[in-house]
Parts: structure tokens; C-alpha cells; sequence
């Protein structure tokens, strides 16, 4: 039986392929899945609200789905397309697929904040009062308390309008409670785990280690951050 707890979540979206300061690399998204379904578990909620960008958003709504919590999808703008193309696209066509399948399990249909497409930041922005001010009105209508839960990584918030930061400060500002996921704290246990899977690889002959590929190049390979570029979060 689902408590009369009610979520409201923000997250940051996967990293782009050209960012420097990795933040969300994907190599970590399954680790994240699971700090936000036991997340979900621990505070058992009745229904939740969120966006649908790719990364915590997408993540966070297929969790609440699998959960069985009704789920609650707002959208900056009315246009699909281009918010596919400004939130979506950049992480892959595989992104893409689980957005319509969020958008299209969510009862009711996904909302918007107006109609039309994106014109500036400032439709994200509004798009993160949408999300807190809903939540508030569904909380107090069911007469349950609100709990915002918010994927981030706290020092490379950034200033963009719109974007996590302003989620944040939006639920400081009104006193509600909040909680973190950590994505720097996921990324260091990532490499910590990583580090043990190198330092206990069998060794080959000729003194050489079997390494994993991938585990290798996150941990070993000091020119990794030079694949990504700065994004500013959303």
C-alpha cells in the first residue's frame, strides 16, 4: 500500500559526448538506476512529478513506472519534437525510445506549459516552477506531504536558467523538504569498484594484467576528460 507521500524530481541530463568535466557519463547510469529505485522504495510514494529529459528525468519516471506510483509528466512546451531535440537527442536514439515510452505510460498524458516550442532558457525555467508548484497543489489536494528528490552534482551545478540549480533553489526558497542523489559520490564509488576489478585481474604471462577495456580507459587514462566539452546543466 503506497503512503501519502508525494515526489517532485529534477536531475541533470547524461553527459554529452563533447563535454570535458564528465558529470553524468552514462558508464554510471546503472548505478544511479539503483540509488533512485531504492530511493523510491525507502520513501514509498503515492504519485510523482518530472520532466522527461534524458538522464535522471527518463531514469526517475521508468522507476516510478516499474514502482506502480502514478506518475505525472510536464513538459516546458508544447512542441514533442523540439524538446526531444533540446533535452533528448543528444544522449541517442535509445533515449529517444525510452521518452516515448515514458510520455506514453504516464496517466494522465503528459502536461505542458504552454504551447508552441522553445524559445529560450526561460521556458525551462518555468518549466521548474511548473514542476514544484504542481506538486504542491497535488500534495495538498490528497492531503499528503511533498519530498523534491534531485540528481545532481553539487559542484558543477551551473548558472544556466533553467536548470537544476534553479530546481534547487526553488525548494530552498520555499522551505521543502528536499534530497540529494550525488552524482560525484556515484562517480568516485564507480571508480573506487573499477580500481579493485584492475588490482585483482589475473596476471598473463609476460607480467601483464588482464584488464578490462572499459574499466581501463575510466580509470587509467589520464587523457579521458579530453573527450567532453563543458555542458551546462538542464
Amino acid at each position: 500500500m503506497k503512503s501519502n507521500c508525494i515526489i517532485a524530481f529534477a536531475g541533470h541530463m547524461i553527459d554529452r559526448n563533447d563535454r570535458i568535466a564528465p558529470r553524468f557519463p552514462p558508464y554510471i547510469e546503472p548505478a544511479v538506476r539503483m540509488k533512485i529505485r531504492k530511493t523510491i522504495e525507502y520513501l514509498n510514494p503515492a504519485a510523482a512529478i518530472s520532466s522527461a529529459a534524458c538522464g535522471g528525468d527518463i531514469i526517475f519516471a521508468e522507476e516510478m513506472l516499474a514502482y506502480g506510483a502514478l506518475l505525472y509528466v510536464i513538459l516546458p512546451f508544447e512542441d514533442r519534437e523540439d524538446f526531444i531535440f533540446q533535452s533528448v537527442a543528444s544522449a541517442g536514439p535509445g533515449w529517444i525510445e525510452r521518452f516515448e515510452g515514458v510520455c506514453s505510460q504516464a496517466i494522465p498524458a503528459p502536461y505542458f506549459v504552454k504551447p508552441g516550442n522553445y524559445e529560450s532558457d526561460q521556458d525551462f525555467e518555468a518549466n521548474q516552477r511548473a514542476l514544484v508548484f504542481f506538486a504542491l497543489g497535488v500534495a495538498a489536494a490528497s492531503n499528503s506531504s511533498l519530498k523534491c528528490l534531485i540528481l545532481c552534482d553539487e559542484q558543477q551545478l551551473g548558472n544556466q536558467i533553467g536548470g537544476t540549480r534553479s530546481f534547487l533553489e526553488l525548494c530552498q526558497g520555499l522551505n521543502i523538504p528536499y534530497e540529494i542523489i550525488d552524482l560525484a559520490a556515484i562517480r568516485l564509488e564507480h571508480m573506487r569498484d573499477t580500481d579493485m576489478l584492475i588490482e585483482h585481474s589475473p596476471v598473463q604471462p609476460g607480467g601483464t594484467e588482464a584488464h578490462n577495456d572499459h574499466a581501463c580507459f575510466i580509470t587509467r587514462n589520464p587523457s579521458y576528460s579530453s573527450i567532453f566539452q563543458p555542458q551546462l546543466p538542464r
